[in-house]
């Protein structure tokens, strides 16, 4: 049985860290492919590949990272012929954390020398990542194109040697690839999973890459469909978040979602030009919107693509849809004077009755009940161990909006041992209530300061 114990108690905790570093300094560069091998390689199958560059760093040093066509991509069956403007490259924003990306977060034509990253002015080790696509057009003499492009990390202002790693580059191209069958569908990462967590705001959202011929003979449309509802591991439809998707500024097509929500009926999200032109590239943006009250647990769906062309469809792509909603069962306890100590201060004889409130929050998505158990570990005492009469000091809970259950709202005696004082509902909702601690001060015992420690339980039933 899982549970969660907070104590009214205040505790300083010091640490001593000892860290030995060595004299070296590290300045280093080196990149992974993230569909896995040694070399770039695209098709007419897999028109989109990703990049992920990373740079160690501990000089303190502002550095940039540099990518040139070292050998430029040529027809192996046909010398001098070369892909030129058709193989492009974008940056995935928001996939660094501290620098900042200079090439565009769309499609741009691979050139001789580009600026891929600047650093920060502490030169914090980061990392950055770039897709590259081949963009297909009738023009393109089909065959295998070879080449190389190189990534250098240049410290700026600094006498530290630049870094180079080196990627091979491998392009086929077909006949096929021309048209409006060169359309593809592809993640980041180069996967055809589509992974959200609510709970976290940096996986919240999740981009699918779209490349697209620019020119085709037919107008057409592309459309997907969520296939069937999210369920969880366990067999529960997921009926409480929310997953919107949208599609990125467009300069020839039509966009046909915009913050809209996924549907198990098909939806259109892009469309040609009546002629048939078409943008190169779009990214589709998957969003889930938080929910507190959503169970914990992962769901899963499947989302298919079409292509329809003059009202005939055709299956292009089928990827997973993940949704991770992370377990939360928390408890959180707010004491009316800020600190982690039931107090009564300065007590004397004939004064009235003092109160101390705690309110208490309970976080919860794992659709179990529970309960709130208060633990007493000690008497009403001061510091001279002079006790104060059980009958004096006393609680009672408040929580009309509560919709748990809290216990007997008539003051009772706070006496050492536990207490259940509170029920949840019969799916664990989330829930807050409030107890009220009233302190009488008797004749005859000694003024001064008496204090308590109490521990507050959550737990699963």
């Amino acid at each position: 049985m899982a549970n969660v114990r907070k104590s009214l108690v205040l505790v300083f905790l010091f640490a001593c860290i000892f860290i030995a570093k060595s004299n070296a300094a590290i300045f280093d560069l080196s990149y992974i492919l993230t569909e896995g091998g040694y070399r770039l390689e695209l098709s007419p199958e897999r028109t989109t590949r990703g990049v992920q560059l990373r740079v160690e760093s501990d000089t303190g040093i502002r550095y940039e990272v540099i990518q040139r066509v070292i050998t430029p991509l040529e027809n192996r069956e046909s010398p001098g012929v070369f892909l030129g403007d058709h193989f492009v490259v974008r940056a995935v924003s928001g996939s660094n954390r501290f620098g900042s990306t200079r090439l565009a977060s769309t499609d741009s034509p691979v050139r001789s020398e580009d600026v891929v990253y600047v650093s920060n002015p502490a030169g914090t080790a980061d990392i950055c990542s770039l897709i590259y696509s081949v963009v297909s057009s009738d023009d393109i003499v089909p065959g295998v194109y070879a080449g190389r492009i190189s990534f250098t990390v240049y410290p700026i202002g600094a006498s530290q040697a630049a870094v180079t790693r080196v990627l091979e580059v491998q392009i086929s191209v077909s006949r096929s690839a021309s048209g409006s069958s060169a359309v593809g569908f592809v993640t980041p990462s180069g996967g055809k999973t589509i992974t959200l967590k609510p709970s976290d705001p940096s996986m919240r959202g999740a981009d699918v890459m779209v490349s697209m011929p620019g020119s085709s003979a037919k107008p057409f449309m592309l459309k997907q469909v969520l296939r069937e509802p999210l369920v969880s591991s366990e067999g529960e439809p997921m009926d409480k978040a929310t997953i919107t998707v949208s599609i990125s500024p467009l300069q020839k097509g039509t966009a046909g979602v915009n913050n809209t929500v996924l549907s198990m009926t098909p939806q259109t999200v892009y469309t040609s030009s009546l002629t048939g032109e078409s943008d190169r590239s779009c990214i589709l943006t998957y969003r889930a919107q938080a929910q507190e009250d959503l169970t914990a647990g992962t769901y899963r769906s499947r989302i298919q693509y079409f292509l329809e062309e003059q009202g005939v469809q055709r299956l292009l792509d089928t990827f997973d849809v993940v949704l991770e909603n992370e377990r939360v069962f928390n408890l959180i306890v707010r004491p009316q004077n800020q600190k982690y100590t039931i107090e009564f201060r300065d007590l004397t004889p004939q004064q009235p009755v003092k109160r101390s409130e705690v309110v208490l929050e309970v976080k919860s998505n794992i659709a179990r009940r529970y309960q709130v158990v208060q633990e007493i570990q000690s008497d009403l005492v001061n510091a001279e161990g002079k006790q104060i009469p059980d009958r004096f000091f006393t609680f009672y809970t408040e929580g009309a909006a509560s919709k748990g259950t809290v216990r007997d709202a008539r003051p009772a005696e706070v006496k050492k041992g536990s207490t259940v004082l509170f029920i949840s509902d019969a799916r664990g909702s989330s829930d807050t209530f409030k107890i009220i601690y009233e302190l009488k001060f008797p004749e005859g015992v000694s003024a001064g300061d008496y204090g308590s420690t109490v521990t507050y339980s959550l737990a699963e039933l």
